[in-house]
């Protein structure tokens, strides 16, 4: 059901483009297959859901970060984004992820960020300072190095062993 009545193109399609990606279906196709088209387009960059409950369609952009991610537009003679009320959305706007690391802030537009080696995945906003603390561990390092050591030499004593071993001319 849509609350509103749309028009087709001369050809009696719905045509739209999300993202400079042109879209242009028959009134017989389904939203579950419109969908799933939009979805899979990577020129488009979007997901797309419709409520049946709410009766609405939203869209949201899988490019991470700030900046305007999704730009639509109606194709000649179609009103299909404006019966479904997305001619004027409502924009809730993405963001960088921001943190400061030794007081230096980094930008990023993934919530992923490596910085001297380590890596730091952002879960959440805070206004709170999280304090991460990092430590070589020089036991565990002494330790897998003695181990490696310990290996190898019996690795080389197995090979010396076969190498010195006698043959038994009688077999």
């Amino acid at each position: 059901k849509l609350g509103k009545a749309f028009t087709t193109n001369s050809q009696g399609n719905v045509v739209f483009s999300i993202n400079s990606k042109e879209f242009s279906f028959s009134t017989n196709t389904t939203v579950s297959s419109m969908l799933s088209t939009i979805n899979s387009d990577t020129t488009a960059n979007v997901k797309m859901t419709y409520d049946e409950t709410s009766d609405k369609f939203s869209i949201v952009s899988k490019q991470m970060g700030s900046g305007n991610n999704i730009k639509l537009s109606e194709g000649t003679g179609s009103t299909f984004l404006e019966a479904v009320n997305l001619t004027n959305p409502t924009y809730t706007p993405g963001e960088e992820a921001k943190i400061i690391l030794d007081g230096q802030t980094i930008t990023r537009s993934s919530n992923t960020i490596t910085a001297n080696g380590v890596t730091f995945n952002i879960l959440s906003e805070s206004a709170d300072t999280k304090t991460v603390s990092l430590e070589n561990d020089s036991d565990a390092v002494f330790n897998n190095i003695k181990s490696f050591i310990t290996k190898y030499n019996d690795a080389i004593k197995t090979i010396n062993d076969k190498l010195t071993e006698k043959y038994d001319r009688d077999y």
